[in-house]
């Protein structure tokens, strides 16, 4: 045969062998499915590589593995970094062993294949936790610039994306995708596994910007499979290498526990640091402290109920308007409809999703008219996320003739929200006054705006705490899961310390800068553990006074007068004398 023939024949050979009686097993297994009996939700992590989930993604793995969610995670690339099938292969066995570990069961799988017709795609499911289970899709690692291996013809999932090459194809030969049909099988495993939370990497940041090309390229896939999927659903995205220049916030027992699940991935991947000091000299060990989500990607478009990064968000209702423009880039597909089409996305990603002017500067507007008077109380826009065309100012004016103000927007192509008093309208113009020297066509990759109730963004923030009891599931997430529940009724829904009284603390960190004017807290529900006093501390410093919390659990309102901030942290001053473990059942933080 073809010599390049031989050499993939060759790898087929080398995988059969490094996973030992693979072939068998999965011919004799019946199709994997969602647990239809996961009544605290199903977790669907798609991610690029076999150490994604751990170093961007944890402590929220961690919560959702020992809070009792069906988790599955779908690794979409081999990881094999153009070395051999045996290294991609105990990559595959690493993380299977840091997933025992989390779920404190023996390292014990059963592999069954994934029933996606045409694509055998692997699903390895861990014995002694039923809910937890793993899918290996195994395609080429693209590397971070999306050159690709020579192993692998040099293919990567940015050149499919891209448009460079028109299929990919399986380390192992299992299968060959184009970009179409990955993206179907994406969707494939949204809808077979009714995941009601998916997460996965950077889908707001751009090919070039530092992070992995396979990460981007993952999340934009992901993203455009999310926007098809019917059934309610929150996505989250999370940031990748670049973390590394934001503050830490992976506090313990989240840092030790995460540490020690890469560590125990570590073992099997001679490619990285497996001590927790060899690691702390390198990259992973800033990872380790840092976890964060990118910006809240908006409303869906079809007849599912969508919240972007958790954040019930009231209505989207930009795309009901007609959209026009001071200019629009007909030829390119660039559109002023683009603008709101529920898609954020531009060039170098994808210039068709996006609105782009013809030589417009200062003075390029967009204009939505609504069919009928709307009541807005936020717009969130969303710059051309490539780097030389940037709004630097502009304003937006309503239908009553107001306006208000509109700031530098991120350069990144990260969301840039603007709150106001609510107002009726019949329509709504974004003024562009000011532009970056370098801007040659200014426009927007999206604008949502939005009417309906107060936003609760608490569950957008990644928390952390004083201490959580991860051994009952009430961990630290479990103050923002939407749920108000506690026990007795329900102990899981909450957040409850370890022997934590006065001092102990909650703390969300925000993707983006939000103004707060509202934050409702609910005591744990029993009668014993009780928050007699408190705090609320913003990222600027200032600080609100917090009562004594209803004892019942009931909902204690503390109002204040509108903040900006990037974190919001309760600080507990004084518990009534029968607190044994102080703690949440829920933590609503709003704006407007």
């Amino acid at each position: 045969m073809p010599f390049p023939q031989l050499r993939r024949f060759s790898r087929v050979l080398l995988a059969l062998a490094a996973i030992t009686g693979f072939a068998g097993s999965l011919a004799a297994s019946p199709s994997a499915s969602a647990d239809t009996a996961c009544a605290a939700g199903s977790a669907l992590n798609i991610v690029a590589h076999e150490d994604d989930d751990l170093l961007f993604q944890s402590p929220r793995l961690i919560s959702a593995i020992r809070g009792g969610l069906c988790v599955r995670t779908v690794y979409v690339t081999a990881g094999d970094a153009n070395d051999s099938a045996a290294y991609w292969a105990s990559r595959e066995n690493g993380v299977k062993a840091a997933y025992a570990q989390l779920a404190n069961v023996a390292n014990s799988w059963t592999t069954a294949d994934a029933g996606i017709p045409g694509h055998p795609i692997p699903v390895t499911t861990l014995s002694g936790a039923a809910n937890i289970s793993l899918a290996f899709m195994r395609l080429p690692d693209g590397f971070r610039d999306g050159s690709g291996g020579s192993n692998n013809g040099n293919e990567s999932l940015q050149k499919l994306y891209s448009g460079v090459i028109n299929t990919i194809t399986a380390v192992d030969n299992s299968s060959s995708y184009t970009h179409s049909t990955l993206q179907a099988t994406i969707l494939a495993f949204m809808n077979n596994y009714r995941a009601t939370q998916i997460v996965t990497l950077d889908y707001a940041g751009s090919y070039g910007d530092g992070d992995h090309s396979d990460h981007h390229t993952v999340a934009y896939l992901v993203m455009a499979a999310h926007q098809q999927y019917s059934l309610p659903h929150t996505i989250t995205g999370y940031q990748g290498y670049g973390i590394t220049q934001r503050p830490s916030n992976v506090l313990d027992p989240d840092l030790t526990a995460k540490t020690n699940a890469f560590l125990a991935y570590a073992q099997y991947d001679y490619r990285t640091c497996n001590t927790a000091e060899w690691c702390s000299s390198r990259s992973e060990g800033a990872w380790f402290s840092r976890s964060y989500t990118v910006g809240t990607p908006g409303l869906t478009q079809g007849t599912g109920t969508f919240s972007g990064t958790g954040v019930s968000a009231g209505s989207n209702v930009a795309p009901s308007a007609t959209v026009t423009a001071s200019s629009q880039n007909e030829a390119t597909g660039q559109s002023a409809l683009k603008a709101v089409d529920g898609v954020i996305a531009g060039y170098p990603v994808d210039g068709t999703r996006e609105w782009a002017t013809v030589g417009g500067k200062a003075g390029s507007y967009l204009n939505l008219a609504f069919p009928t008077a709307v009541t807005l109380n936020r717009v969130v826009l969303y710059d051309r996320p490539n780097t030389n065309d940037q709004i630097t100012g502009g304003s937006l004016t309503f239908s009553d003739g107001t306006t208000v103000a509109v700031p530098s927007l991120e350069n990144s192509g990260q969301p840039t929200t603007i709150n106001f008093t609510g107002r009726s309208t019949t329509s709504l113009r974004l003024t562009v006054t000011a532009v970056s020297g370098t801007t040659k066509n200014v426009g927007l990759s999206e604008l949502q705006a939005y009417t309906g109730t107060p936003t609760n963004i608490a569950p957008s923030a990644t928390v952390t705490a004083s201490s959580q009891n991860e051994a009952t599931g009430q961990s630290a997430l479990k103050a923002v899961d939407g749920v108000i529940a506690g026990y007795p009724v329900d102990g899981t829904r909450e957040w409850a310390t370890v022997g934590g009284k006065a001092g102990s603390y909650l703390n969300l960190a925000f993707p983006t800068a939000v103004t707060l004017n509202r934050v409702v807290l609910y005591d744990r529900p029993n009668t014993n553990d009780q928050i007699t006093g408190g705090s609320l501390t913003f990222s600027d410093g200032t600080t609100v006074a917090v009562p004594s919390l209803e004892n019942s659990g009931q909902a204690t309102t503390i109002n204040f007068t509108g903040r900006s901030t990037t974190s919001l942290r309760l600080t507990v001053t004084a518990v009534s004398g029968t607190t044994k473990n102080v703690g949440l059942s829920e933590l609503q933080a709003y704006m407007n």
